[in-house]
């Protein structure tokens, strides 16, 4: 019998026109690689995996091509600086790392506080915008003076509400706190930003990265 995804601690396979990757939750792919350095998916946006005998290496089909098997993502994968995850896929951009993302996008500037999270929401757009106001007024009952803003707002990709408060002299961080929320293709889309420092007038980069997202 042919075994699909076999992997050996003490000798790696030999793949072609492939890698061993693993994705957020330990498990292990023979996935298929681009020229562009992400991995390959069919139409309805499966991980295509090599297939792959009992010693690590490719199987051909009838045809001679290699043989491979789609397999649903459930974790984000990182490959080199990609990050694939079931509902899209981020490029992390120069000066950034990836922040153990698991199901969506989680991203750090190096050397900063600053951090973004991407992540596909259960539930509507309502609810989502809903559930934030609740954490964003127990923090103005606590902090007074902290300083919110709601607001629709175009990034030029997407139509989003934007929400964001910032507690001045908490002592604590992260103190600035901000949501980007729209909705593709029917799934609701929470990016969240974080930061020790009030960045409202900064927030260039983070738009970029959401703009630069690649749906499924």
């Amino acid at each position: 019998m042919i075994v699909i995804l076999t992997c050996f601690t003490a000798c790696k396979p030999k793949l072609k026109n492939g890698t061993m990757l693993t994705d957020a939750g330990g498990n292990q792919y023979a996935a298929v690689t681009e020229e562009n350095g992400g991995i390959a998916r069919d139409d309805a946006g499966n991980l295509l995996v090599l297939v792959t005998d009992a010693n690590g290496k490719n199987v051909k089909g009838d045809d001679g091509e290699y043989l491979t098997n789609p397999v649903a993502i459930k974790n984000a994968i990182v490959i080199g600086n990609k990050v694939e995850c079931k509902e899209f896929s981020a490029t992390i951009p120069d000066g950034w790392s990836n922040a153990h993302s698991t199901t969506g996008l989680s991203i750090k500037k190096d050397n900063s506080d600053r951090a973004l999270v991407i992540n596909p929401l259960d539930g509507s757009l309502d609810d989502a915008i809903s559930n934030v106001l609740l954490l964003i007024n127990a923090m103005r009952t606590t902090y007074p003076d902290t300083v919110y803003v709601s607001k629709a707002e175009d990034l030029g990709n997407y139509k989003t509400t934007f929400i964001s408060a910032f507690v001045p002299d908490t002592g604590s961080t992260p103190s600035y706190l901000a949501y980007y929320f729209f909705e593709y293709e029917h799934t609701v889309y929470s990016c969240r930003i974080t930061a020790a420092q009030d960045i409202s007038n900064d927030l260039g980069e983070f738009k970029d990265i959401i703009n630069s997202v690649q749906f499924r």
